[in-house]
């Protein structure tokens, strides 16, 4: 019968059982000495911790954090407190921005449905396409298809997938080897410095 209900409950034993008969339960929990704590009786708890001066904390008491996250106007920031970021970031909109925000961008990305396209915002593509299963395929999204070759175990097989062989070879240590995988191995030796070498 208060006409102050939040501060009549403050005199409670029980100050959240008190607050859960009032009217308005989050702005009766802003008056807590644990406003998470007391958020965490409420019939929607991210409703609540919306109401939060740290909606993140108040996250890590929820039981799904990564939907409680959803909620934040920052969701990636929200992720980085998750102890599972790469999983978080799976939730978001745009999982490769979300990535960026990673301690290890490539491992991020590994977790992605298109792993390339992931790698493509990264600081370095071609080391982030060592990470692939298929380092070649993920060359071939290059800017520069034979310097990323190069990153490659297998220099002259990476080369086979180029849309010019000979050039990509030139790049070669060795021109006259990587030469005998080509289709036509005259025509490559013609770009060789020393012809009659190759030849």
């Amino acid at each position: 019968q208060s006409s102050d209900f939040t501060s009549c409950c403050r005199q409670s034993l029980d100050f959240t059982s008190c607050c859960r008969q009032s009217l308005d339960f989050t702005s009766c929990c802003r008056q807590s000495l644990d406003f998470t704590s007391c958020c965490r009786q409420s019939l929607d708890f991210i409703s609540c911790c919306r109401q939060s001066l740290d909606f993140t904390s108040c996250c890590r008491q929820s039981l799904d954090f990564t939907s409680c996250c959803r909620q934040s106007s920052d969701f990636t920031s929200c992720c980085r407190q998750s102890l599972d970021f790469t999983s978080c970031c799976r939730q978001s909109l745009d999982f490769t921005s979300c990535c960026r925000q990673s301690l290890d961008f490539t491992s991020c990305c590994r977790q992605s449905l298109d792993f390339t396209s992931c790698c493509r915002q990264s600081l370095d593509f071609t080391s982030c396409c060592r990470q692939s299963l298929d380092f070649t395929s993920c060359c071939r999204q290059s800017l520069d298809f034979t310097s990323c070759c190069r990153q490659s175990l297998d220099f002259t097989s990476c080369c086979r997938q180029s849309l010019d062989f000979t050039s990509c070879c030139r790049q070669s240590l060795d021109f006259t080897s990587c030469c005998r995988q080509s289709l036509d191995f005259t025509s490559c030796c013609r770009q060789s410095l020393d012809f009659t070498s190759c030849c």
